[in-house]
């Protein structure tokens, strides 16, 4: 399993050395609430991202956000 993520192969095909370090930088998330979204921002913040989930749901939206914060140290998400 990923270290990351916990996801088995996820880090195989999205390693750090394909994406270094990423502080400063901002994503938009399309469908991060859940799924293989909510594990993209979980990466990308991990990465030191400045994270933007977009969504349907704004409950599940602030329901990864506090998962997110929770979990990452160097991540940002709202």
């Amino acid at each position: 399993l990923c270290y990351y993520c916990e996801l088995t192969l996820c880090c195989f095909f999205f390693s750090h050395i394909v994406f270094p370090t990423q502080n400063g930088k901002v994503a938009i998330v399309t469908g991060g609430a859940k799924g293989i979204g909510y594990q993209t921002v979980k990466h990308l913040a991990r990465l030191g991202m400045h994270v933007i989930i977009a969504g349907n749901s704004e409950s599940d939206g602030q329901e990864a956000v506090r998962k997110i914060k929770e979990e990452t140290l160097t991540g940002k998400a709202v």
